[in-house]
């Protein structure tokens, strides 16, 4: 586990990757946190299709759909 701050580049990474995916708020935030925390070796487990889809565009591996 690895714990993210909620900070200012968090959340304008979060708002990037939004734009681009057309990912909800809270997709964003998550997206953007894997994103930090692992710098693209994160795997996200979603049973979300969209958030999903919002994964794989920005280069996350995901299972579970």
């Amino acid at each position: 586990m690895h714990v993210v701050e909620l900070d200012e580049t968090t959340c304008d990474l979060a708002a990037d990757l939004a734009e681009l995916t057309d990912a909800r708020t809270l997709d964003a935030l998550h997206l953007a946190t894997a994103n930090r925390a692992g710098q693209g070796a994160i795997t996200v487990l979603t049973f979300d299709i969209r958030q999903a889809q919002a994964a794989r565009a920005v280069g996350l591996t995901v299972v579970g759909v």
